[in-house]
């Protein structure tokens, strides 16, 4: 068994997905018998299981963003957040010196604080493997510096490609982004993707060949789930979406197709119910309300991991939404495993991704390209069609992307030389 220490800058933080899929992770390791130590931004909560190194960003862009992470945290003492809230007043104008000087993610200043750290507990522990993830790409800096320090053996995993139209606020940060890419695919002993075409995009770019592995990242396996009865009279074809919408990912395309296909089909628009599980942006509740669909999209609220496959089950489908962009190409949603999970049908929206057109395709879904609202009205108006004979829909097979079989397919690639 191996000592592997994990570097992801979020870590126990519920409804962030590069959390969930770092958490998820380190419960598998642990299944596994190796001894975990886990380093993060100081703003996570502690995981208390395992070791856990916490550390603070130090530009004031950094202080200023994690501070008011901390402020999120219902828990604090009226005197903690009015001291905290005095400091974000102090940090005004450093903050605005930095703001008008570089344009960066507010991440990148945790990699000083973070890698002294790491370098301090390696000197003290024995570390097996260092295994960097995320989210924020300062995660693999720290990575990089670290191994650099004490040559250490690395793996990395990139949940989202580093380099796409929209991964940098300048210049100079793009440049350091094409280059810490270099270095992850040729100074780590292995490079992980959650896609093969992010794998195959990453190696074209860099020219290193050899390095770039893919594995589907899966979800948890799921027991069971108490699930209320669902109501039949009236009956209604209830597509459940789970997760944020806004900006790219948005519902455009979608309303678009219902306007098309209730006017073939009217009656859909009585049938037809979207639960909504997430934040809502302003820009869908406008195109809902200027179509006069509001009865059609319930806004259920935000709900736990816990708590969401019960909502999921009392579905009839579920809503998979990729948003129009050239990321959407090279990603799947972690969401789309749990869907699977459920053995419940999916109905998907993909952009230019036939990755995810297989996955869900071959379980028995339906697929559409999101950019196409032509296409997805002929698929909501074959839905419709299936779920009125019975007024339900035929069940999947269960998931076969578990989050253990990922770990176990990673640890054998990496571990194995």
């Amino acid at each position: 068994m191996a000592n592997i220490l994990v570097i992801s800058y979020y870590i126990n933080s519920d409804g962030v997905a590069c959390s969930h899929h770092i958490d998820d992770r380190i419960a598998e390791l642990i299944k596994l018998g190796h001894s975990v130590i886990i380093c993060s931004a100081s703003f996570v909560p502690l995981l208390g299981s395992v070791r856990h190194l916490r550390f603070s960003s130090l530009s004031p862009s950094g202080f200023r963003f994690e501070t008011r992470q901390r402020l999120k945290d219902t828990k604090l003492s009226p005197w903690h957040r009015l001291i905290l809230r005095m400091f974000l007043i102090l940090n005004q104008i450093p903050y605005a010196f930095e703001r008008l000087a570089f344009r960066r993610d507010v991440t990148w200043s945790w990699a000083k604080p973070a890698s002294r750290g790491i370098i301090r507990e390696c000197e003290r522990k024995d570390i097996d493997l260092i295994y960097s993830t995320g989210g924020p790409a300062v995660a693999h800096l720290v990575a990089l510096l670290v191994t650099r320090s004490t040559n250490m053996p690395w793996i990395a995993e990139l949940q989202d490609p580093l380099i796409h139209s929209y991964c940098a606020k300048s210049k100079g940060e793009l440049n350091k982004l094409i280059e810490l890419e270099k270095n992850i695919l040729s100074k780590s002993i292995k490079t992980f993707f959650l896609t093969k075409n992010a794998a195959k995009t990453a190696e074209n770019r860099t020219q290193i060949r050899g390095k770039a592995f893919s594995i589907y990242s899966g979800a948890p396996e799921v027991q069971s789930a108490n699930v209320a009865p669902l109501k039949k009279v009236p009956p209604r074809l209830i597509l459940g979406h789970f997760g944020s919408l806004g900006g790219i990912r948005n519902l455009a395309s979608f309303i678009s197709a219902m306007k098309i296909a209730i006017k073939e089909r009217p009656e859909i628009e009585t049938d037809l119910q979207i639960s909504l599980y997430g934040n809502l942006a302003n820009d869908d509740r406008v195109r809902i309300n200027e179509v006069n669909l509001n009865k059609n999209f319930i806004e259920s609220g935000t709900c736990s991991r816990e708590n969401a496959l019960t909502r999921m089950m009392e579905c009839t489908a579920l809503f998979l939404i990729q948003g129009e962009h050239d990321i959407s190409i090279e990603t799947i949603p972690s969401k789309t495993y749990e869907y699977l999970n459920t053995g419940k049908f999916i109905f998907a929206l993909v952009h230019q991704n036939e990755e995810i057109n297989n996955i869900v395709s071959s379980a028995g879904g339906m697929v559409a390209e999101v950019s196409n609202p032509e296409e997805i009205s002929i698929r909501l108006l074959e839905l419709h069609e299936i779920w009125k004979i019975d007024f339900c829909l035929p069940t999947t097979p269960r998931n076969n992307y578990l989050v253990k079989e990922s770990v176990a397919k990673m640890l054998s690639i990496s571990l194995k030389d």
